[in-house]
């Protein structure tokens, strides 16, 4: 089992890479001035190579579109506040030096990164740490419609952020790509008032979310809602509750969401959860394929239930085992329900409706001969 889960890892971690090459190429990229950072420089010069300012905020000052950032190493005691977009030719890009760790301290601070009502900014290969809400937020379209749409995180490592209950990354806008980031050890909170706050938490719509390590935070590994968001090859363990859940808060939708070729391993309460418990729509059109499901302790494979609609389960791997259900799909969510070609090697029973087997093959029969044909969507 070790063997084919850890050949996935290693898969996986250069699966971002792919996907953030394939998306800088569909934008014909021109630079224009590059501005460079150094815990050394000075505000008041003019950000060259020989004359660096000394904050990101003085930088962040100057760029343009098409302009970049480069962070000389070091530690950096203050938050990256983006409000200017680039555009589809001409993105905005904060990175180290090459070769350089860039480390954003964000203690006492509510964001180490935020993105707000900006487009087309890259942000790349930075640590950031200890931030009071997400480490890196990307902004949503309610309350006032300030989103930030068409950003790129990649490659960042965030950890030991959003202590007030929030997220290790946040993305709340749209068409925005989060690919081999390595968000490990976010969201436990100092004040116990706060809800649980999880590794990833998406929002919006048309997202892409790859590659990621996604590991030992205080809620789910990911949370979703939105509409069309994909989340592929990401690496989601050791998480204090499941690895990925669906729970749809009014007034959004989640819908056309696929959950593809994900290795999810010991997350505590388990794989994947489609819950149509939130106060939103419930969740709708929902493709789940592909993935690896390890569990030694775990309580569900996959669980569907409270009113889901057009779940399809195809084609995943369960190993390990799972105190309630490898998997669980409860009789207000049949409507559109598809299970194909699961690989079962893991102990555990099987819910279907409103009933427990203690076999696939047993589960299996009873899917087949659904008397009430509710799997065909309506």
């Amino acid at each position: 089992m070790r063997k084919i889960t850890d050949s996935r890892l290693t898969a996986y971690r250069s699966y971002g890479m792919v996907l953030f090459v394939l998306f800088l190429a569909s934008w014909t990229t021109a630079w224009g001035e590059t501005y460079y950072v150094s815990s050394m420089g000075n505000d008041e010069a003019d950000g060259s190579i020989d004359q660096p300012l000394k904050t990101l905020v003085a930088a962040v000052a100057k760029i343009q579109p098409g302009d970049r950032m480069l962070i000389h190493e070091g530690i950096y005691a203050e938050m990256l506040d983006v409000t200017r977009s680039g555009t589809a030719d001409q993105p905005i890009t904060v990175e180290p030096v090459a070769g350089a760790t860039v480390r954003i301290d964000a203690t006492g601070l509510r964001h180490g990164v935020i993105i707000y009502d900006a487009d087309y900014i890259i942000v790349r290969g930075l640590t950031i740490e200890n931030s009071l809400r997400s480490g890196i937020h990307i902004h949503d379209h309610q309350n006032g419609g300030y989103g930030a749409n068409f950003n790129c995180i990649e490659g960042n490592t965030i950890r030991r952020c959003g202590t007030e209950g929030f997220n290790g990354i946040y993305v709340g806008g749209h068409s925005n790509q989060v690919f081999s980031n390595q968000v490990i050890g976010n969201a436990f909170k100092t004040d116990e008032s706060a809800n649980i706050g999880h590794g990833i938490y998406v929002l919006g719509n048309d997202n892409q979310v790859g590659g990621n390590i996604v590991r030992a935070n205080a809620g789910v590994g990911i949370r979703l809602e939105g509409e069309r968001n994909r989340f592929e090859d990401n690496v989601i363990e050791d998480n204090l509750d499941f690895g990925i859940t669906i729970w749809v808060d009014a007034p959004m939708k989640g819908e056309d969401l696929v959950i593809r070729n994900n290795l999810l391993r010991d997350n505590q309460r388990g794989g994947i959860s489609v819950y149509g418990q939130g106060d939103g729509e419930k969740p709708r059109n929902v493709l789940l394929s592909g993935n690896i499901i390890v569990n030694q302790n775990g309580e569900y494979g996959i669980r569907v239930m409270e009113g889901c609609c057009q779940v399809r389960v195809m084609e995943n791997t369960f190993q390990g085992a799972f105190s309630k259900a490898v998997l669980y799909v409860d009789e207000a969510s049949l409507v559109g329900y598809e299970e194909h070609d699961s690989h079962i090697e893991s102990t555990g029973g099987f819910y279907f409706k409103n009933k427990t087997y203690d076999s696939y093959t047993a589960y299996k029969q009873a899917y087949l001969v659904d008397p009430v044909n509710l799997r065909k969507a309506p």
